[in-house]
């Protein structure tokens, strides 16, 4: 069986998942030819350098014209209907690698490529082609929706009367998560990857992260946290942000007079280490984080989230009570740390990660894609000329 994924680098969630995917599927050494592709990168490179540029300042400087934007477009207006119009022109920039690599199945893990290979599926370019639409947030929007998608794969239960009532068939709606890198399949020594750092198995762990494009708003945060009169040790991943990095580093070299321990990560590979052996992660509630800390039973202290899709990860954060707001007011600051002195909190927390936890997610994954192509009609499949 030939699977195409297709992605998005507009944040890093899209892409995250499509490697998970990947990683997966070459983990479990499956008779399948598997490949990845950056979708607009691949049809328009021009196009996505202007649409991830616009994407990136948008989130970064003017978060809340990207929530308007976000609520604007699940309603008919021109200026969407003439973007959808665009990417309808470009789909046809597919049919070369769809056909060349003899695609069976495309996984899509961003909604321009959903859309752009349903219009190729109406108008019988791909009649033979399935679609799968693996959505990366826990919550629907409008983007996420079309016509002849074969299956759509979604976060959580708590989705699919949503995905219902924009008329999708409940029989293709399939809630069996977002998929983690295979590094998350890997258990720690939770003691001995601390001391490895320099950190107290005794002290409680917090991990930092800014997310895939890091905002300055998790400084106010390293501030307040540093004032806490608590037994603490942070480490803080900035990722690919030098910027980040490089202020963090600062104001470290200043926390002389404190017993907090710091360890400062820009990149690494290394994410779901310290996800295991951190106590809560204070981050943005980005779809893939998000769930990678459901992954590693870690409760999720949110920040700043974007007006949108992070704000919908926020709710269902709070609805299933696996982590809390945090902010610099005083009545958040005291939460915070009632939460540190208060392990029943922490553990509640953690057994109700327990409820909403996915697991099995390419077992899964595999079982929906042979019931899209059953064997007698993927041997036809195999005769058919691109």
């Amino acid at each position: 069986m030939n699977i195409l994924i297709l992605t998005s680098n507009t944040g890093g969630g899209h892409l995250k998942a499509s490697e998970a995917i990947y990683e997966h599927i070459k983990l479990q050494n499956l008779n399948y030819d598997v490949k990845t592709i950056n979708t607009l990168d691949y049809v328009n490179p021009y196009f996505n350098k202007l649409v991830t540029s616009f994407y990136s300042e948008c989130v970064k400087k003017y978060p809340d014209l990207f929530g308007k934007i976000y609520y604007y477009s699940e309603s008919e207006h021109v200026p969407i209907s003439i973007f959808s119009l665009i990417l309808k022109n470009l789909s046809k920039k597919l049919l070369p690698v769809i056909n060349k690599f003899k695609t069976d199945i495309v996984i899509s893990t961003h909604p321009f490529s959903t859309e752009m290979v349903s219009y190729l599926k109406k108008i019988g370019s791909i009649k033979n082609v399935k679609l799968i639409n693996l959505l990366t947030d826990y919550a629907p929007h409008k983007f996420w929706i079309h016509d002849y998608v074969d299956a759509y794969i979604t976060a959580s239960e708590q989705m699919t009367e949503d995905m219902i009532n924009r008329g999708v068939d409940e029989n293709i709606i399939h809630p069996i998560g977002i998929p983690v890198g295979v590094n998350f399949l890997k258990s720690y020594d939770k003691n001995e990857e601390l001391k490895s750092i320099g950190f107290n198995e005794s002290s409680f762990t917090i991990l930092l992260m800014s997310g895939s494009l890091g905002v300055d708003y998790v400084i106010k945060v390293f501030k307040l946290l540093i004032n806490l009169n608590k037994d603490i040790q942070i480490i803080i991943i900035t990722g690919n942000n030098d910027c980040l990095y490089q202020k963090f580093s600062d104001l470290i070299s200043k926390c002389k007079n404190t017993s907090i321990k710091f360890h400062l990560l820009g990149f690494t590979k290394n994410v779901s280490k310290y996800m295991k052996i951190s106590d809560v992660i204070i981050t943005k509630p980005g779809g893939l984080t998000t769930t990678e800390a459901i992954y590693s039973q870690l409760p999720i202290i949110f920040f700043d989230a974007i007006p949108g899709q992070e704000e919908k990860n926020a709710d269902f954060i709070l609805k299933n009570k696996i982590g809390m707001r945090i902010s610099n007011s005083q009545e958040s600051i005291n939460l915070f740390e009632e939460l540190i002195d208060n392990k029943s909190i922490l553990d509640e927390m953690k057994e109700n990660i327990l409820s909403v936890k996915k697991i099995n997610f390419i077992d899964n994954l595999i079982d929906i894609m042979n019931s899209l192509y059953p064997e007698e009609q993927y041997l036809q499949n195999k005769n058919y000329t691109y």
